[in-house]
C-alpha cells in the first residue's frame, strides 16, 4: 500500500509538520526523485518505525508489521525536534518562540501559546541547574494521539525565577495527550536530570542524535522501574 505524506503522518499519529521538518532534516529518507510529493510504502514505514522505536496510529495496531504504541523520552523527544540557538529576550519571548518550533498546528498555535505563558506566570517551570520544562495545566491533544517533548537549547541564558537562581540555558517544552503521559514523561525526564553529567552533556549543546542516544541510556536505566 502507498501513502502520500498525509496518510504517513496519520499512521503515524504525527502531525504533518513534523514529517516535513524530519525529511529536511534527513531523518525519514524519502525515494529518490520524491522529495515535492514523496510516497512511503506501509510496510517499509512500518519497518521504519519499529527501528526508530516510534508507534503508528491504533488502526494499524492489528497489522503484525506495527510496533506496539510506547510513551518514552527518546520518542517524544524526535517528535518534538531539538533546535539550537533559539532567541528570545525574555521568558515570554523564548516561549512563543519554542511553541511555534513544537508540532502544535497553526490553528491552535495562538491558543496554546497563551496557555503556556499564563501557566508560567502562575508557577516558574525552572527545574534548576540551567533547565525549564514549561508546559500548560490542561493536557491537549492537538499535537497528535503521542506526546512531544520540543528541546530548545537558548541563544542566551534567561532568568525563569528557578528554585537554584541560575539563569535557564536549555528548555523541554512537554505537550501530553493526558495526565498519565505527562507524569509519565516528566517523571524520566526528572531522572535524567538528576545525573549531574547528563546536565553537563546538556552544556555542550549536543546534536540531536546524541542527545537522544544519550536519553536513550538513561532510559533504559529505569524501564523496569515503571517509571
Amino acid at each position: 500500500m502507498k501513502m502520500d505524506i498525509r496518510q504517513a503522518a496519520a499512521f503515524l499519529s504525527l502531525p504533518v509538520k513534523t514529517l516535513e521538518r524530519w525529511i529536511a532534516q534527513g531523518f525519514l529518507p524519502i525515494p529518490a526523485g520524491t522529495s515535492s510529493s514523496p510516497i512511503f510504502d506501509k510496510s517499509w514505514l512500518a519497518n521504519w518505525a519499529k527501528s526508530k522505536n516510534l508507534s503508528i496510529s491504533q488502526a494499524c495496531q492489528d497489522d503484525p508489521a506495527c510496533p506496539a504504541p510506547a510513551h518514552n523520552l527518546v520518542q517524544a523527544m524526535r517528535r518534538g525536534g531539538v533546535f539550537k540557538d533559539v532567541d528570545g529576550g525574555t521568558v515570554d519571548e523564548a516561549l512563543t518562540q519554542a511553541a511555534s518550533l513544537s508540532p502544535v498546528t497553526s490553528d491552535h498555535l495562538q491558543a496554546f501559546t497563551q496557555q503556556l505563558l499564563e501557566r508560567e506566570r502562575l508557577c516558574s517551570t525552572g527545574q534548576g541547574k540551567g533547565v525549564a520544562i514549561p508546559h500548560v495545566r490542561s493536557q491537549t491533544g492537538d499535537a497528535g494521539a503521542e506526546a512531544s517533548i520540543t528541546t530548545c537549547f537558548l541563544k542566551e541564558p534567561l532568568d525563569f525565577n528557578a528554585i537554584d537562581g541560575k539563569p535557564v540555558t536549555t528548555l523541554f517544552l512537554l505537550i501530553s495527550p493526558s495526565v498519565d503521559v505527562h507524569l509519565r514523561l516528566l517523571s524520566r525526564l526528572a531522572f535524567c536530570l538528576r545525573d549531574d553529567s547528563f546536565v553537563e552533556f546538556l552544556n555542550q549543546r549536543p546534536t540531536p542524535e546524541d542527545l537522544l542516544g544519550k536519553v536513550q541510556e538513561l532510559e533504559a536505566k529505569v524501564a523496569d522501574s515503571g517509571l
